[in-house]
């Protein structure tokens, strides 16, 4: 029971891959925006200005039954920074760890202090080319990025999909797609797939920054038979394209295994140049 839940996190945790993060900051968050989100009116533009070590915190909260049986409780948390550089028809992002933190009633709290040494040791620098969706990518202690069964490239094309940078939209256009290749995790007898689409809902502003909103959501299954669905809604940062902040809700019918799933979690990124 708890190796699908494991693995719908790390997929949903893939889809949020720009958004990916936990840590403590002086100060709170100015999302989501006390001002009415509005609709656009014609069209916005979006710019791709460059972000040094912007704290990246990511909180999840999942609650699941087994059925007839208890039930459990899981809370995840994970630390990172992101560096963004806007060249020309290109988008490179460093991401490095920081901190995580896992807890379930009855087990020991994750990870170890081994654990930990190696998601700080970890760096993915991943630059996609907007012309041609070319990604490259170079990494270091990536050790855990493997029995998730996600390829780097797989991580970096979610990534680049995520930012928005340079474009203009329009209220009610799709700006955000991803399908079940690109959220895919696990073997073939295991396999989770989710498949997501984003529109463009309107604008708002906070903390003195203006911000594209955009909700969506889609379709999640399992190769056990599992299925549900998840829903979000995200701020785009207009100075630079960035996810700044996205609350996302799942509810999975566990399938053959019986029992349910929810999940609720917020992703933001702290910008401050």
């Amino acid at each position: 029971m708890r190796r699908l839940p494991t693995r719908l996190l790390l997929s949903l945790g893939l889809a949020a891959a720009p958004f990916l993060a936990w840590a403590e900051v002086p100060t709170p968050s100015p999302l989501p925006p006390a001002d009415p989100v509005v609709p656009i009116s014609g069209s916005v533009s979006i710019g791709d200005a460059p972000v040094s070590d912007a704290p990246r915190l990511l909180r999840a909260v999942t609650d699941f039954s087994q059925g007839g049986g208890p039930g459990g409780h899981m809370e995840v948390r994970f630390s990172s920074f992101v560096s963004k550089t806007s060249k020309g028809d290109t988008l490179s992002l460093r991401m490095r760890g920081d901190d995580l933190s896992m807890q379930m009633p009855g087990l020991p709290p994750l990870p170890t202090e081994e654990m930990q040494a190696i998601i700080r040791q970890t760096e993915v620098l991943a630059t996609a080319d907007k012309r041609t969706g070319k990604v490259t990518v170079q990494a270091k202690g990536t050790a855990l990025l493997g029995p998730v069964g996600t390829s780097l490239e797989q991580f970096a094309r979610v990534m680049a999909k995520a930012f928005f940078g340079g474009r203009t939209v329009r209220q009610g256009e799709t700006i955000l797609t991803y399908t079940g290749d690109d959220l895919g995790v696990g073997a073939p007898d295991q396999r989770v797939t989710v498949s997501v689409t984003g529109k463009v809902t309107g604008r708002a502003s906070a903390g003195g920054r203006d911000y594209v909103v955009i909700n969506g959501g889609g379709p999640i299954s399992a190769a056990n038979g599992a299925a549900g669905s998840v829903e979000f809604t995200a701020f785009i940062d207009r100075a630079t394209g960035l996810p700044a902040w996205s609350e996302t809700n799942v509810s999975l019918d566990m399938g053959r295994q019986g029992g349910s799933m929810k999940m609720h979690q917020v992703d933001e990124i702290y910008l401050t140049n």
